[in-house]
């Protein structure tokens, strides 16, 4: 069945979207008075008096044509469109309009207000979107369709480890698995285990399919194609490596868990820009809207957007003055930039493009173009920066990226008088791994213990690789009872972690520390992250595979 709230989210939004329209309706009649009022004093003008006044005929028709198509009036923004260009060559010429030509414009003005007049009886729409009717939930659901075999059996017992709820279903079972109960996030597809059966079941699902993962003996490449085919998360070679399914099970999911995506507006048209911000938001993201441009620097650092979607002509700054000053900044260097512009001059697009923009999409734009250009750029923008400031073997934050994380979480746990925890975990008896096994089963270690992490924390968790085989992690708005309660879970499961080395397998423990504002209120980032440094060091002294929390300096004990 739809989710009815979803269903009264989509109708709330066509609501606002009608009214803004209507809104934006009313605000018509005072620029086509505007435009007449330009019309009526170029006869007295001299020349650079005639050009300001075009100029302004151009700023109020450019932003009809693209606006008035964002609401669904059509042949008003077509005609707005046509009479703009007409202004357009005159200014490219600096050339004045004949009185032939200026009775011409009045006769195209007055029939903006008809346009308008048949404008007021539409009816905004928009598409429906699909319901969907996954309840999210805490646990990630993953089945192994396959064999009953000891394998299987221990692949899924290794992936538990991982925060996973696994099930093995056996192909002739998953049918009635699927009507028992809810789908799984994801399907661990066994291409050696009557594979057909299955995905025969899973084509029967009517609510959003579970990702799939292929499991396969076989290496030749007609059946990597029929995983790709299948749309595929990924492809893994018996015999199979837990931690590595898992690390992959973390990145197909990593869409549905991560941050919502940030879009910043600038717009002047402040109607336009509460319509845009209305549609962003109704596809899950965070949008803020700037009128005013010279505040764009401080809004970047306040609201840290993974993209900025702006117009091209703005009455005081254009969008290339304001992309520009975008990117004298070397942070901002790789933020995507979008323009939504009524310009249709090829040219003029280019050069905008040329000049710091990464699209330039003309107005009116569909909701859906308008929010697949979006997404593909932020995807990017996220990717790449992902590869800038994240371990290449861990997908963690570096050691730089990771402490400036925590400081900027710390202000804000001060500022909400919320407590912040901060664990530091290290990997008992590393070296002696590396000797025994060799540095590539060193580096699985690290890579299966910073998955667990990523599994085990929320995502508005900091999550670093400190150094070697040490991680720091920041817990925001949590107390020192909760993050001991926390990490002492991952310590069991990281105990749990089984490690294929040549033709054995190995464990290995790990020692944390925790500090905690609770009882270090005034202590600043670095000396947050000592204490636990000292309280893990005092685990290692301890016997090692321990928690120890940082006790108050009164205690004694650091």
């Amino acid at each position: 069945m739809p989710d009815n709230s979803l269903l009264t989210d989509q109708q709330q939004l066509l609501e606002k979207l009608q009214q803004l329209q209507q809104d934006y309706i009313a605000t018509l009649p005072v620029d086509i008075n505007n435009l007449q009022s330009l019309l009526d004093a170029f006869p007295d003008a001299d020349h650079s008096n005639a050009i300001q006044r075009l100029n302004a005929m151009h700023q109020l028709l450019h932003r009809m044509a693209g606006s008035s198509g964002s609401f669904g009036l059509t042949a008003l923004s077509e005609q707005a469109r046509e009479l703009d260009q007409r202004i357009q060559v005159w200014l490219a010429d600096e050339a004045m309009p004949t009185r032939h030509d200026i009775g011409s414009m009045h006769t195209a003005v007055t029939a903006l207000s008809n346009h308008l007049q048949a404008s007021a009886l539409q009816r905004f729409h928009i598409a429906s979107r699909p319901a969907n009717d996954r309840v999210a939930s805490d646990s990630m659901t993953v089945w192994l369709s396959g064999d009953n075999t000891a394998a299987n059996r221990d692949l899924l017992k290794q992936l538990s480890a991982f925060n996973y709820d696994c099930r093995l279903v056996m192909p002739a079972d998953i049918h009635a698995a699927i009507l028992e109960s809810a789908p799984p996030r994801v399907v661990l597809l066994d291409f050696d285990s009557d594979a057909d059966t299955v995905l025969m079941a899973l084509n029967g699902i009517r609510t959003e399919p579970p990702r799939l993962i292929v499991l396969s003996r076989h290496d030749q490449f007609d059946v990597r194609v029929k995983a790709v085919r299948l749309h595929a998360d990924g492809f893994f070679l018996k015999p199979i490596s837990a931690p590595r399914i898992a690390e992959r099970i973390n990145q197909s999911l990593k869409g549905e868990q991560s941050i919502p995506e940030r879009v910043l507006i600038i717009e002047d048209d402040t109607v336009l820009a509460t319509r845009i911000r209305l549609i962003v938001e109704a596809e899950g993201m965070e949008a803020e809207t700037l009128e005013h441009a010279a505040d764009v620097l401080s809004v970047l650092g306040s609201f840290r957007p993974d993209l900025v979607l702006m117009d091209l002509y703005m009455p005081e700054f254009s969008g290339l003055d304001i992309a520009g000053v975008i990117r004298q900044h070397h942070h901002y260097m790789n933020l995507p930039i979008i323009y939504l512009s009524g310009e249709t001059n090829p040219e003029k697009q280019m050069e905008a493009v040329r000049n710091g923009a990464d699209d330039f999409l003309v107005k009116p734009v569909s909701d859906v173009q308008l929010m697949a250009a979006i997404r593909s750029r932020i995807h990017k923008y996220r990717l790449l920066e992902s590869q800038i400031h994240r371990d290449s073997l861990t997908g963690l934050l570096r050691h730089s990226m990771a402490k400036t994380a925590l400081y900027n979480q710390l202000l804000q746990a001060k500022r909400q008088q919320k407590p912040l925890s901060v664990a530091m975990i290290d990997i008992d008896h590393f070296k002696a791994i590396n000797d025994t096994y060799g540095h590539a089963a060193g580096d699985s270690a690290i890579g299966s213990i910073a998955t667990l992490l990523k599994q085990r924390l929320r995502v508005t968790d900091i999550i670093g690789r400190y150094g070697g085989e040490e991680f720091m992690v920041a817990l925001p708005d949590c107390s020192q009872n909760d993050a001991l309660r926390l990490m002492e879970d991952i310590r069991q499961k990281a105990a749990e972690l089984q490690f294929p080395a040549h033709d054995q397998t190995f464990s290995c423990t790990i020692s944390i520390g925790i500090s905690c504002t609770e009882t270090k209120p005034e202590a600043d980032a670095d000396q947050l992250i000592d204490a636990a440094d000292q309280a893990m060091y005092q685990a290692k002294h301890n016997g090692r595979n321990q928690v120890v929390l940082c006790q108050p300096p009164d205690a004694g004990t650091l």
